[in-house]
């Protein structure tokens, strides 16, 4: 997660200095990291820019030797702004897929719907919308500890 989270700080790195950072310049070969987002794309709005600037960042990341020489796997599905369809994506992302993180999600009905199943699995979250929590600093408070995993805590 430590390296996921560096590689996200690199995307306000000037292009000259991430791509020294990104690694050596030649493609990822290893066996891919999953990471998974949800987004309110069909529906009233669509709030899918996070997750395609997400894509675009991890395809350059992929380009660049991925994270230890492992490219990421980017899978994004659509709640269509349904609850339930929230918590089947969420499922599927989790349980099917394997993803180890959600980053850039961007639904408002994500967010709540899935809170607690994130905690429970110890999916580490970096949303691209919501309303974190206080609680979520002491997350992040332990993870740094490594006494947890750094989740948004639902009500």
């Amino acid at each position: 997660m430590a390296a996921l989270a560096c590689g996200f700080s690199l995307a306000m790195t000037p292009p000259a200095a991430a791509n020294e950072a990104c690694g050596s310049g030649e493609p990822a070969t290893g066996e891919p990291i999953k990471i998974g987002a949800i987004v309110g794309q069909t529906g009233p709005a669509d709030f899918s820019s996070a997750s395609k600037s997400a894509a675009a960042f991890f395809d350059c990341v992929n380009a660049n030797g991925g994270i230890n020489g492992r490219p990421v796997e980017y899978l994004v599905e659509d709640d269509a702004w349904n609850p339930e369809n929230a918590a089947n994506a969420a499922a599927k992302l989790v349980n099917d897929e394997g993803v180890v993180a959600m980053a850039g999600s961007t639904s408002f009905i994500e967010c709540g719907t899935n809170a607690r199943f994130y905690a429970d699995n110890g999916i580490g979250v970096i949303a691209g919308v919501g309303v974190p929590q206080l609680t979520a600093v002491m997350d992040a408070a332990k993870a740094a500890a490594g006494t947890g995993v750094p989740v948004m805590t639902p009500v």
